[in-house]
């Protein structure tokens, strides 16, 4: 079982054979290495061993021209059901808080490099803060499949989001499907007494639907719209740069083709959908949440957002019209409009 890379190189001591085996030392390895480190993410998962959770690889970045953080690194991470990628930007000042957790959107392949270009912008504009990006079971692993319900999957975020962030602030950033798992993980958080130090939410382009309407609108409506939304934005761009996101389009679709049978069984587990209430109980709470949405978003649920917000003063809803689902396409362009609206809501200072 092996990664696919695009900027990533290989430690000297890295996961072993292609089935997946890891070297026996290689927690150790990565947590004293200290050149290639400047954290200790795996000492700090090496303490989720007693929960089935382990790290069986880590790879350091090579920034070429993709990165301007200065270090980031990827890691494999095994759990009892699947096995996941985490990929961690440490930033200018990688010991301020908050800590930003990425749950990024069911298809991101947190490995591709527009992915990376993503974090790494999103720390740069947001003041060097430190990024952590903990993909979707199975996406980006060669042969993996994930077969874990949607509550399994927010109880082992949570205990990695609890180990990685160590007691500091953290602010959440769901992107699309991500969304909804990022409102399970904050709504168990809440069940078992805030592990995790939450400061702040942010739904960017959420797919949180409520139950009566998540089948029709995530399998009947969601990829048509989703189409005629990158159509659209494609058609705005200058001529020059209608090309580039025309391959890039097809290169998205292509990696989704791959990672079809842990997409289904996710997809399957996300179309229960999710009620109002968890939004409310977290809304409830107090945390400052920002709520970045596209007037045409087919999964936006920009009815269920407005009556929220109108509810609780803590919610901000940025309603982006003529926008559909395609906001958190080009990574640049994204980490931009998102640093600006978190440091404009002023949710880094809550």
């Amino acid at each position: 079982m092996s990664i696919e890379p695009i900027g990533y190189e290989r430690y000297p001591i890295q996961d072993g054979s292609t089935d997946g085996s890891q070297p026996p030392d290689i927690q150790d390895y990565c947590a004293s290495n200290n050149e290639n480190h400047d954290f200790d993410i795996a000492t700090r998962i090496r303490a989720l061993q007693e929960h089935g959770i382990e790290l069986i690889s880590c790879r350091d970045i090579d920034p070429g021209s993709l990165s301007e953080a200065p270090h980031s690194s990827l890691h494999m991470v095994k759990t009892p059901t699947s096995r996941l990628l985490m990929e961690h930007t440490s930033g200018a000042k990688p010991s301020a808080e908050p800590q930003i957790i990425c749950l990024p959107g069911l298809s991101e392949n947190i490995v591709h490099k527009y992915d990376k270009i993503f974090h790494d912008q999103l720390s740069t504009m947001l003041s060097g803060l430190t990024v952590t990006s903990i993909g979707a079971n199975a996406i980006g692993i060669r042969g993996e499949r994930d077969r874990a319900s949607r509550e399994t999957v927010a109880e082992e975020r949570l205990q990695i989001t609890e180990a990685v962030t160590d007691g500091r602030k953290v602010l959440v950033v769901g992107t699309s499907m991500g969304s909804v798992y990022e409102t399970d993980i904050v709504n168990l958080n809440l069940d078992e007494g805030e592990p995790v130090n939450i400061q702040g939410m942010v739904y960017f382009a959420p797919a949180v639907v409520s139950p009566q309407y998540a089948k029709q609108r995530m399998l009947g409506q969601f990829f048509p719209q989703l189409s005629i939304d990158m159509t659209r934005h494609i058609h705005r761009q200058p001529m020059r740069d209608r090309l580039r996101l025309t391959g890039e389009v097809a290169m998205w679709g292509m990696q989704a083709a791959r990672e079809l049978p842990s997409l289904a069984h996710q997809a399957r587990e996300l179309v229960r959908g999710t009620g109002v209430e968890k939004i409310e109980r977290i809304a409830a709470k107090g945390y400052p949440i920002l709520v970045i949405v596209g007037g045409h978003d087919a999964v936006g649920e920009l009815r269920m957002w407005q009556g929220v917000a109108d509810k609780y003063s803590n919610i901000k809803l940025l309603v982006l019209q003529n926008h559909g689902h395609e906001l958190p396409f080009e990574p640049r362009k994204a980490a931009r409009k998102l640093s600006k609206e978190i440091l404009q809501s002023g949710i880094l200072f809550a």
